[in-house]
């Protein structure tokens, strides 16, 4: 798998080949050299780090050995993975609405709340439990459902509840890890 930026090729006197194949030139690495005295022979061992770029002929896609063997290049920052691809968080999303709507969440939420209210806050469980982060802390403080109480007994010992808690980071009774 190479990696979305270019980086220099290195400079390594007599350490890095090429190979041509196809209408692609691979830049390799000789990373080790071991003499096999019966045959008088060296054999060479040569990892590939990249592919040479047809724009500019002293850059190169790196892949994965690249940074084993370079870890102390400076790379560009990474992409953010959210642009890579969404759509693999759809699936989860989908499968968590269909365990809150069985569960009947929604339905004890909506006692207490508008459904504008309980919209919000399951949307933002399950965001919440796919990214594996903390978002509603930031969200619950800002919002104006922040003053109801969301802690009833039947709501807080509820078995989603309370694995949604433990992955949300969100504690039943409304404190937080």
């Amino acid at each position: 798998m190479y990696l979305d930026f270019l980086v220099k090729i290195p400079e390594v006197t007599g350490k890095i080949t090429y190979r041509k194949r196809d209408d692609s030139c691979y830049v390799y690495y000789e990373y080790d050299r071991i003499y096999d005295p019966s045959r008088k022979f060296t054999n060479v061992k040569r990892a590939m780090i990249g592919k040479q770029s047809k724009a500019d002929h002293l850059m190169m896609q790196p892949n994965q050995n690249y940074l084993k063997f370079f870890p102390e290049v400076e790379l560009p920052e990474e992409k953010d993975r959210s642009l890579r691809s969404s759509c693999l968080r759809v699936g989860t999303y989908i499968v968590l609405q269909k365990l809150i709507r069985e569960s009947g969440i929604p339905d004890m939420l909506s006692r207490d709340f508008s459904k504008k209210d309980v919209g919000l806050f399951v949307d933002m469980a399950a965001y919440s439990i796919i990214t594996e982060s903390n978002a509603e802390y930031f969200a619950v403080k800002a919002s104006p459902i922040r003053s109801k109480s969301i802690t009833s007994t039947h709501l807080e010992h509820h078995p989603f509840t309370v694995r949604a808690s433990l992955l949300s980071g969100v504690l039943p009774g409304g404190q937080y890890a």
